[in-house]
C-alpha cells in the first residue's frame, strides 16, 4: 500500500466522464448506456464492465490513487477504458467456448469498422 493515497473529487470524475464520452464518440460506440462512478479498485486507476446483451457498461474511476491525481493522467485513464469497451465482445468471444466463428467474426468486423468510422474523420 502506497505511502499516501490521492481522492478522486467530483470534478475528476467530471474529467474522466466527458473524456469517456469524447472516446465513446469518436469510435461510434454510442449504441452503449454509459454509466460513470467511482469505486476501490485493486491496483488499477480505472475499470470498465460491460453487458453485451443489454448494451450497458460501467465506467469506473478508483476512488484512490497512490499518485498525484492529473487531468492527463484521467483522460489517459478514460481512453484506456473505452479502449476496453471497444474490445468487449471480442474478450468475450474468446472467453465463451459455445459461441460460433460466424459470431465472433462478426464481433471483429464490428472493431474494425468503429475504427475505420474514426480513422476516416482525421
Amino acid at each position: 500500500m502506497p505511502d499516501k493515497e490521492y481522492k478522486i473529487t467530483k470534478k475528476h470524475l467530471l474529467i474522466y466522464q466527458k473524456e469517456c464520452e469524447r472516446w465513446i464518440k469518436a469510435l461510434s460506440l454510442g449504441d452503449f448506456k454509459a454509466y460513470y462512478f467511482t469505486e476501490a479498485l485493486d491496483g488499477a486507476y480505472g475499470a470498465c464492465y460491460a453487458d453485451l446483451e443489454g448494451m450497458v457498461c460501467s465506467l469506473i474511476l478508483n476512488k484512490t490513487w497512490p499518485e498525484p491525481v492529473t487531468t492527463e493522467k484521467i483522460k489517459d485513464t478514460a481512453r484506456h477504458e473505452v479502449l476496453e469497451l471497444l474490445m468487449q465482445p471480442l474478450w468475450h468471444a474468446v472467453l465463451c467456448r459455445e459461441l460460433n466463428g460466424s459470431w465472433a467474426g462478426s464481433q471483429r468486423h464490428a472493431v474494425i469498422r468503429r475504427l475505420e468510422t474514426f480513422l476516416d474523420r482525421k
